[in-house]
Parts: C-alpha cells; sequence; structure tokens
C-alpha cells in the first residue's frame, strides 16, 4: 500500500476527528453478471482475495474484459470532506482500458456491468491526551454490498442508498484503518449510461456508544381530521451502539397512550425497528415526546432515553396522505391513500367502491408530492386510490413475497383506516382491484396480473419490464454447468411473468410505455403484448412517441383516463373468464385463485405445473392437469360459479362444496380428500418456494446461534451481520437468541452453524439430510445418496420445515469462510436466485454457482427432487 495521504483538519476541541485517506489504490475491472455477488464469484478470490493483495505495478491478474486480456493496480485521488465527529468522501471509478462501446453492441447491457476493488483507509483522531483503547465509529458505504475493514468481512453493505443500517466499528485511535471495499456496477441499480460510471459514498461518523435512536427517521402516519391516519402505529429506527452488552427496552412512556408489544433486545452493533402504537393522540398536536425506558447489560439499573416524534400537520381527508398499518412481518409499513372524492360519479346500482391500486417504481417514496399526485387529472374517481410502499423504496423485493406482502396488507388495513378517521362515505370492496404501476411498478403490476386474476377488474402496466432475469439478461456470469443455470432459473420462475400469461386472460388490460426509454427498453412492453396474443389474449397498447422513462402525466395521458374510468366508474366488475382458460403456477404459495381454483402443492418444483380448463359445459368442467400433485375448490370467482362435476384428467368427480380437495397418488391417480392432517406432515402454504420463501414470515425473524460450547466470536458477527442486512434491505425485524429454545416469535428462523440435527427443532432427516462435523450426506427422493466432505471452504445453506407453518433457513460451515460463503446466500437482493439447499464448495469465492457442489429443491414430502446436482 502507498504512503496514505490526509488532509489537513481543524479538529474540534472535544471531539475525535476521522480521516479518510484521499490516496486510494484501485485493482479492476473484472467480469461479474446480474445479481452474481451473493454467489462470490470474485477472480480475486482466486488469489486469496483482494484484502491479501499488495499493491504492485506489474499487471499480474487476468481480466476478460480488458486489451490483451490482463490488468493492473491504479491509483486515483479524490478528496475527502471533514467536520466534528463526521468524515466523507465519494470514490470515482471509470476504466478506460476497456472498449464497453464494443461490449455493449454484443451483449447489451450485460457487458458493461462489471467488478472492481479499492482500497484506502481511515483513522479516528483522539480530542485529548486521554486516549481510549477503541472510540466506537458507524460506517456506511453505498452502493456496495461487500467490505472489509482491517481485513474483516463486512457483506451485505448497502446497494440501494438505504442508509438506514451501518456497520457499528470500534477502532484503535490514531493509526490508519484499511478499508477494502468491492465496487459493483449493476444495471439495475444504476441505469446503463456510458460509459459506465459509478460512485461510492463513505461515510464514517462517532457512534454514541450506547442507545441510539433516529427519530428524525421513524415512520408516522399523516394527521386527518385532528386524528391519527391508521391504527397510530409507529416504528422508530434504533440501534445498540455499545462495543459489548446487550441493550433491552422495558418500556416506553408518553403523553398519551402508548402501546409496545414485546419485551426489545438489541444485540451489540445491532439496528432494530422499534413498534410502537399511540392510542390516544392529543387533539391537534404535532410533536409526541417519548421517554424510552431501557437496561444496559452489566449496568446499574433503569436508564431512561427521551425522544421526540414529530407529526404532520392536519391534511383534508379527500386529499392523498400516509396512514400506517402492519406488514405480516410484525413491522409498522406505510401507504398512501386516497379515498373516494364527493365528487365522483359512481356506476348504478351503486356498490362499494374498488380499490385502484399503484405501484410505484423503483427508488420512489410515496411520501413524496410526485407520487402521491400521479392520478391528480383524476380527481373524482369512485375509487379508494392506493399507493402502498412495498416497505422500501425499491418496495423490498420488487413487488414479490415481500413487497407484495406489504400491498395486501395496505388492501386489509383500509377498513381499520375507515374506522380510526370516523369516515362517513361509501365503504371499499376489497376483492376488487384496478391495478396499474409503472417501471418497477409496471413490472409489479404484470405481477399482480398473473398471481391474482380473480381481484383484478382491470390494469394499466406501464413501463415494466419482463422479468429481472429478462431486463439485464445473465450472459455475464460465471460459465456454469447448466442443469446449476437450469436450477437458478427454475428458483426465480414464479417472477418471471413472461411465462405467467395465461394466468390473465380474460382480464382488460391497456398497456402503455414511452417510444424512447431509455431506461426499460420498449422490447418489453412488445413482448408481453406479443406474449398475450399467442395466449389467445389481446391487450390494449399506446406507445407514446418522443416520450421516454418517466414524464409528469405518465400515468395519465392518452386514453388511459378513459380506461381507468370505465372500469372503475361505469363497469367496475371482475371480467368472465375465457370458456376455456389455463392456471400456470411457479410457486402456489405466490399464486392465488384462478376461476375459483387453488393448487396446493406440484410434483416437483423446478418445473412450473399447469391447468387447463374448459368450461363450455358450465356444470361440468374438463381439467387436464401437468406436474400438479394438490388442488382444492376456492371461493367463486364473481361471474363463475363452481361445477356440480368436473373430469379431471378423464376421472369423474362430484363437487360438494368450497374446500374439496384433489391430491395425486404415487400412481398417477386423483382421489378426493377432506382432512387437512397432511399440512403436518408435508410441506404446504408459506413453505413452499425456492430459499426466498423464508421473506414469508408471520412475524418478526429469528436468528439463532449455536450453543456456547460450539460458538465462536464469528458467529455472533455474522448474527449482526443478518440482521443488518435484513433490516438494510428489507426494514426487517430479527432477534438474536443465544438458544434455540429462548425463541419467542412466531415467524422464520434463522439457525447459524448449528450441525446437531438434534438442536434443529425438527430433524434435518426430515428433508433427507444428515449434518456431522466432518460431512454432510444428502439423499433424495429415490434414496439415492451422496455425501461432502466439510473440508476448508464448505459451507451449505438450506430450507427446512420449522413446524406446520414456518421454515428455518439453516446455514453451517466447515470453519469461518464457508459459513460466510453460505451467509452470504440469504435473500437479501432479487435475481440472485437461491434454490432450496445450496452446497458450496471454496472455488465458488471464484466461480461462483460453478463453485456449488450441490443444488436442488426440495418436493412436497420435503424430500429433494431427483434431479438435485
Amino acid at each position: 500500500m502507498p504512503i496514505v495521504t490526509w488532509l489537513s483538519i481543524v479538529t474540534h476541541a472535544s471531539v475525535p476527528s476521522i480521516q479518510i485517506s484521499s490516496n486510494w489504490d484501485i485493482l479492476g475491472p473484472f467480469q461479474i453478471g446480474t445479481r452474481e455477488a451473493e454467489w462470490g464469484a470474485d477472480p480475486l478470490r482466486y488469489y486469496g482475495g483482494f484484502q491479501n493483495l499488495a499493491h504492485s505495478t506489474a499487471p499480474l491478474f487476468k481480466s476478460s474484459l480488458t486489451t490483451n486480456g490482463t490488468v493492473g493496480w491504479s491509483t486515483a485521488q479524490f478528496k475527502p470532506t471533514f467536520s466534528p465527529g463526521h468524515g466523507t468522501m465519494t470514490i470515482s471509478f471509470n476504466s478506460s482500458v476497456v472498449d464497453w462501446e464494443f461490449l455493449r453492441s454484443i451483449y447489451g447491457w450485460s457487458g458493461i456491468q462489471y467488478q472492481a476493488w479499492a482500497r484506502g483507509a481511515l483513522v479516528v483522531c483522539p480530542a485529548h491526551k486521554n486516549v481510549p483503547d477503541a472510540i466506537s465509529v458507524t460506517l456506511h458505504i453505498s452502493p456496495t454490498v461487500e467490505y472489509f475493514v482491517n481485513k474483516k468481512p463486512y457483506f451485505g453493505g448497502d446497494m440501494f442508498s438505504y442508509k438506514r443500517s451501518p456497520s457499528v466499528l470500534h477502532l484503535k485511535p490514531g493509526v490508519p484503518h484499511t478499508l477494502d471495499i468491492r465496487i459493483t456496477h449493476d444495471i439495475r441499480a444504476f441505469g446503463g449510461a456510458m460509459p459506465p460510471a459509478l460512485e461510492i459514498a463513505i461515510e464514517a461518523d462517532l457512534a454514541t456508544g450506547g442507545l441510539l435512536v433516529e427519530a428524525e427517521r421513524a415512520i408516522v402516519p399523516d394527521v386527518v381530521g385532528g386524528k391519527l391516519a391508521g391504527k397510530g402505529w409507529v416504528s422508530i429506527p434504533v440501534r445498540n451502539e455499545r462495543a459489548a452488552g446487550l441493550i433491552e427496552i422495558l418500556g416506553i412512556l408518553a403523553e398519551g397512550n402508548v402501546w409496545n408489544d414485546a419485551l426489545f433486545r438489541l444485540a451489540p452493533g445491532q439496528s432494530r425497528p422499534l413498534k410502537v402504537r399511540i392510542t390516544d393522540f392529543p387533539t391537534n398536536a404535532t410533536n409526541i415526546t417519548l421517554l424510552i425506558q431501557y437496561r444496559v447489560e452489566g449496568g446499574s439499573g433503569i436508564e431512561h432515553l427521551s425522544t421526540s416524534l414529530a407529526f404532520p400537520t392536519t391534511k383534508p381527508i379527500y386529499n392523498p396522505h400516509i396512514f400506517t398499518f402492519l406488514h405480516p412481518s410484525g413491522i409498522v409499513s406505510y401507504a398512501t391513500l386516497r379515498p373516494p372524492s364527493p365528487n365522483a360519479t359512481c356506476h348504478s346500482p351503486p356498490t362499494d367502491p374498488p380499490v385502484l391500486l399503484s405501484l410505484h417504481g423503483a427508488g420512489v417514496d410515496v411520501h413524496w408530492d410526485s407520487a402521491q399526485n400521479v392520478y391528480a387529472k383524476l380527481l373524482d374517481l369512485c375509487a379508494w386510490l392506493l399507493l402502498p410502499q412495498g416497505v422500501t423504496l425499491w418496495s423490498g423485493d420488487d413487488w414479490h413475497i415481500w413487497g407484495w406482502a406489504d400491498v395486501e396488507a395496505a388492501i386489509a388495513s383500509i377498513p381499520d383506516w375507515i374506522e380510526s378517521t370516523g369516515w362517513k362515505g361509501p365503504n371499499v370492496d376489497l376483492d376488487k382491484w384496478v391495478v396499474s404501476g409503472h417501471s418497477n411498478g409496471g413490472q409489479g403490476a404484470w405481477y399482480a396480473l398473473t398471481h391474482r386474476s380473480d381481484k383484478i377488474i382491470a390494469a394499466t402496466p406501464l413501463s415494466g419490464y419482463l422479468s429481472i432475469s429478462a431486463y439485464v439478461p445473465y450472459h455475464m456470469w460465471h460459465e456454469t454447468d447448466s442443469r446449476k443455470s437450469g436450477l437458478i432459473l427454475a428458483a426465480l420462475s414464479s417472477y418471471r411473468h413472461e411465462l405467467l400469461v395465461d394466468n390473465y386472460a380474460g382480464t382488460p388490460i391497456m398497456q402503455g410505455h414511452g417510444q424512447l426509454d431509455d431506461n426499460v427498453p420498449t422490447f418489453h412492453s412488445r413482448r408481453m403484448r406479443f406474449l398475450s396474443h399467442e395466449a389467445g389474449w389481446e391487450t390494449e397498447y399506446i406507445e407514446f412517441p418522443g416520450r421516454g422513462h418517466w414524464w409528469e402525466g405518465v400515468m395519465t395521458d392518452g386514453s388511459l383516463p378513459a380506461f381507468v374510468n370505465h372500469y372503475i366508474n361505469e363497469q367496475p366488475k371482475i371480467p368472465p373468464l375465457p370458456s376455456k382458460f389455463s392456471i400456470v403456477v411457479a410457486n402456489p404459495a405466490d399464486m392465488g385463485p384462478r376461476g375459483g381454483v387453488i393448487v396446493e402443492q406440484l410434483e416437483v418444483y423446478d418445473q412450473l405445473g399447469k391447468i387447463n380448463i374448459d368450461w363450455t359445459n358450465t356444470t361440468t368442467w374438463v381439467m387436464r392437469t401437468s406436474n400438479i400433485r394438490r388442488w382444492r375448490i376456492g371461493k367463486e370467482r364473481p361471474g363463475l360459479a363452481h361445477p356440480r362435476e368436473i373430469l379431471l384428467d378423464n376421472q369423474s368427480f362430484r363437487i360438494l362444496s368450497v374446500g374439496d380437495m384433489f391430491v395425486k397418488s404415487a400412481r398417477g391417480e386423483w382421489k378426493s380428500v377432506h382432512s387437512q392432517s397432511w399440512r403436518r406432515r408435508e410441506r404446504s402454504g408459506k413453505q413452499l418456494g425456492a430459499l426466498d420463501a423464508f421473506l414469508n414470515t408471520s412475524g418478526h425473524f429469528t436468528i439463532v446461534l449455536p450453543p456456547a460450547a460450539q460458538r465462536k466470536p464469528y458467529h455472533q458477527e455474522l448474527a449482526i451481520e443478518i440482521s443488518r442486512n435484513l433490516h438494510q434491505y428489507y426494514s426487517a425485524d430479527s432477534d438474536i437468541v443465544e438458544d434455540i429454545r429462548c425463541m419467542t416469535g412466531k415467524g422464520n428462523v434463522i439457525l447459524i452453524d448449528i450441525k446437531d440435527s438434534r438442536n434443529l427443532g425438527q430433524s434435518a432427516t426430515v428433508i433427507g439430510l444428515n449434518i456431522n462435523e466432518e460431512m454432510i450426506a444428502v439423499r433424495d427422493a429415490t434414496g439415492r445418496r451422496k455425501t461432502y466432505l466439510l473440508e476448508p471452504g464448505v459451507g451449505a445453506i438450506f430450507l427446512q420445515p420449522l413446524d406446520p407453518v414456518r421454515v428455518a433457513i439453516v446455514v453451517i460451515g466447515a470453519d469461518e469462510n464457508g459459513l460466510r460463503s453460505a451467509a452470504r446466500l440469504v435473500p437479501l437482493r432479487t435475481g440472485v436466485g437461491q434454490p432450496n439447499l445450496i452446497i458450496l464448495g471454496k472455488e465458488a469465492g471464484w466461480k461462483g454457482v460453478e463453485g456449488a457442489l450441490a443444488m436442488g429443491m426440495f418436493d412436497s414430502k420435503w424430500h429433494l427432487s431427483n434431479g438435485f446436482l
């Protein structure tokens, strides 16, 4: 490392200063594919990792992107800025040794994604002579997914610049601390501008050394008519910035009544959202002072911290405003709501107005005026305009499991808003939606159409992409066995809307797209229109000439207002289905009913299931199935009565009532069943899906450390890292416990390095795994058995049942490197494509997926599919 250069600054008399080096060593660029970083795929890991490499003038490293196929070190200078207790700097990267235009001309956006590494340092300068052994600092680096501090790894980072959950470091003062930062150019995050440059912001601040309450980042509802909109839920980010010792929050006092549902613990360095409910909001209040009671491990007694929450001034009830509610995970979320206008001309005869569901694009906050006013041109709709946040600016996970749960929770909470505000206007029909969305929200509209068609009156997907893997193709991933690649795509199949177009045949759709869109190419909308045509269903389509990706009025230009008005004010009815329709299912947990038919299980989970239904004879349906194991009769779709008889794959059955269920035997014969006992021993409901089924939780997450006798310092560090990432990317809440018997929540669980199946809650042998300190033995549904040695660098991650409704993710490793390698695959970003079981070898560090020793999906009985690798 070259001589570190520091800028001269004036320090505050009593506050330590934080200095960041202005000289940075850069190594790269190297190839990387879309969302591949979670798998490792870092070429420098072949040489032991960037953190173990010293600066050299020789071009010793091979790169597929650069001239002559080699790349060397370079040095760049940047200008840090400082204030007392605070230091920031921005690193810029733009490699001129790559012919980006040529790569893009061949591989499109895939060709201009890359990775590199940068090395600098920071130092904490004490303000007085009595120098402590360590000074606590919070470090935030974005956008990045990985960095090292003094060769200690931190994975997750903050790829979308949420700035929600920094790392808490305890640094020796007066000496440089090395920062190694992985630079990853991701089109989804940064766009496709040329040349493909990016900037990484580094922010370091002095920590409190105790309990931090970020009241300025609190989630609060708007005040409507002097009352809180919703049930009074409020969320306040809190963090334990101590070097050691738990902080337990014991209670919260306020001017009004405040309700907090549980004892709340914070491990050192952990951030969590503190949930409270204000049950008696003072009339005309603009702020409330909260007194937090807490206890510090090893402290002398109960301590208090006062904080103030500010509330917006009262808004008119007919204006768009924020209300809060609970996400299924238990955290507080928010959405914008605009009730039906008093001037609305509703259809006749009058019925409860439907929901106009509008899904935002990536990076948008529904607090913003620009988001709340997207339907300002249509003020007098007879509908409840709802703009969910999806929890985060990126809707959690692109309006899929986490984000979509937020959508349905927001819709279900409208009656709470009606009650809390004393609303005297029309009620709401929660089962009738007109769906719209732009960009990522347009993709979300396709997700709604392909997964919830029985509730959708009509839809307007605008400038939305087909799927993650079609937006920026995965061409640049490290070369991988085709079966492994297939499993990656299979794990993403529920979000590949281009494969699920049959599911919205019968629903009126008007597509819109700017002709000059350079963010989401117009091809995506054109392609969905073409695929709809192939499925026998025509969509209306507008391509706006001269328009790009976004413009004011994008949601209401052209003939869009007439379309929306028609299906809200004139014909707010669930449309009839064609006499012949299909149901295509990738993951039954994601899929709602279609035509009143609900698929409960597939036969295998690495391919699509399908039911073709002919109801030309309304009393007798002819049904043909493919890869369907279990299904049942659900609530009738409006206008489509259940049949009295079905001909199911040439077997005849009488239909008696809602709930009638049919299951296929091992011999391929269907039978009617009525007992629900199968749910206690088979995989069902929210347990289904790829590894990201873990996000389908009904309560906060719990992270369980290994037994004390086997626990190492890195286990606690990894628990904090996982908790930090869940909070950073999903605003999620997680508790860290030291014993599986200490779990008190109802949510899903992460078990860290617990290899003894007796400690797994429900034995891993249920899913065909036997684990000890030396090996992992895997058995598939046919009894075929393979063993994998737990040698250095080997790690594994897999899904397993915890009880009939919950799941756990188990993360194990032969050593620290193997454990950290596996933990990277805990669901973090969309598009990574994690199947249910993954065993990684040490080569995954540089080969990514190709370094996986085994991969596979579980079937309905928690057996590994016959096709596991």
